[in-house]
C-alpha cells in the first residue's frame, strides 16, 4: 500500500492526472468494499503508468529517428560544403572587422564618387 500511495503521488503530481480517473467508485456501486476499491485503484493506477510508459517509449523512439534523420541528411551534404562548415571559425570580432571594413570601403565609394 505505502508503493500505491507513492505511484499515486507521482501520477497526481507529476503528470497532473486528476483523481476521478483513479477512483474506486462508479455510479453503480458509489461506496465498494474496501478490498475491492483497492484492487479497483491498483488497477487503475497500473493501466495509466503502462500508458506512460508506452507514450515515453514512443517519445524517445521518435527522437532516435529524428536524430538519424539529421545524421542521414548530414552525411549527405557535398564533402566541400561539410569542409567549410566545419572549418569556418568566425568569431563575432571577425564579423565586426568585416562589418568596419564594409563600412569604410563604401564611405571611400562615396567620397569618389
Amino acid at each position: 500500500e505505502i508503493q500505491l500511495t507513492q505511484n499515486l503521488m507521482e501520477l497526481f503530481i507529476k503528470y497532473q492526472v486528476p483523481s476521478d480517473l483513479l477512483t474506486a467508485c462508479r455510479e453503480s456501486d458509489p461506496s465498494p468494499e474496501p478490498d475491492a476499491a483497492l484492487g479497483l485503484v491498483k488497477r487503475h493506477v497500473q493501466a495509466l503508468q503502462e500508458m506512460i510508459t508506452g507514450a515515453r517509449s514512443k517519445e524517445i523512439q521518435d527522437q532516435g529517428q529524428e536524430f538519424l534523420m539529421h545524421e542521414f541528411q548530414t552525411s549527405r551534404r557535398s564533402p566541400e560544403s561539410r569542409r567549410s562548415s566545419e572549418t569556418s571559425n568566425y568569431t563575432d570580432d571577425d564579423y565586426s572587422d568585416d562589418e568596419e571594413a564594409a563600412s569604410k570601403q563604401s564611405r571611400m565609394d562615396i567620397r569618389t564618387n
